[in-house]
């Protein structure tokens, strides 16, 4: 850059300062309205509180429901309907979907069941029924899908045992047909190969089952049922924030106020 450019630029910074310096009443005096007409905005506002659930999920092999199935649970009419009833509140049950979040926790089984309300004692309740109620029907589905998985279980112990009662019977006939002296040889080789081969697709298939079993038994001690773990209600409103509000009005009002500062000194100009 040559010195005249940097001149240049100079006089330009310079000229701007000036129109600031100059119409610094009127930045002021948009920057003071708008943080006092913030304030007591924010002040009027209604009061939202926050209430939060901790769940442990379900778990047989993986997590038995996905977020957005939870979510859609929680938010079902049907579901919903019967906790507004019982607690009496002002808010239906179409409404109330809007005051309810569900946000799973990295790396852990748990996810938060968040309620947010007008109300603080009100908040607590529904997040607290709203829980509970999860739970029960959340639970039933888990224990379906345990004994789902225990039946699977005495299925495959039938089919491991009737493979080991094939394998048992196949080795006798073998030793039988070694011993025996009635069969000519030659026939008796035959019979012998053949069921010789037939062995080891038995013992494959026992080995299967057996290991279908192994996993299904270690997906029933890892199993998790729904928990509630902790009930937390914030004990000061989330919403308004009124330090952010009157943050981004300060911000913007002093945007907006230079703004205006400049378009006053143009406009005499052009006068």
């Amino acid at each position: 850059m040559s010195n005249q450019e940097y001149r240049e630029k100079e006089v330009e910074l310079r000229d701007y300062l000036n129109v600031v310096i100059k119409r610094k009443k009127i930045i002021l005096t948009v920057f003071f309205i708008s943080i006092i007409v913030t304030t007591i905005i924010s002040f009027m506002m209604p009061k939202t509180y926050l209430s939060t659930a901790v769940i442990q999920d379900g778990v047989i092999e993986e997590p038995l429901f996905k977020k957005s199935e939870t979510e859609q649970m929680v938010k079902f009419y049907d579901f919903l309907n019967p906790i507004v009833q019982e607690l009496k509140i002002e808010t239906n049950a179409e409404e109330l979907k809007g005051f309810i979040k569900i946000e799973s926790i990295k790396n852990t089984d748990f996810f938060e069941l968040k309620v947010e309300y007008k109300n603080k004692d009100i908040s607590l309740e529904l997040c607290k029924s709203i829980a509970n109620a999860f739970l029960i029907q959340a639970n039933n589905i888990y224990l379906e899908r345990v004994n789902l998985v225990k039946h699977s279980l005495a299925e495959l112990d039938k089919q491991a045992e009737s493979v080991h009662s094939d394998i048992k019977r196949t080795q006798e006939l073998i030793d039988n047909l070694s011993m025996s002296q009635k069969i000519a040889k030659t026939e008796t080789v035959a019979r012998i190969i053949l069921l010789q081969n037939t062995l080891p697709n038995y013992y494959t298939n026992f080995l299967s089952l057996l290991n279908q079993r192994d996993v299904l038994q270690l997906s029933l001690v890892k199993a998790k049922e729904f928990k509630l773990i902790e009930l937390v209600e914030s004990e000061a409103p989330i919403k308004p924030n009124k330090k952010l509000n009157i943050a981004i009005s300060a911000i913007v009002s002093l945007i907006f106020g230079a703004f205006l500062a400049f378009f006053v000194e143009y406009w005499e100009k052009q006068k």
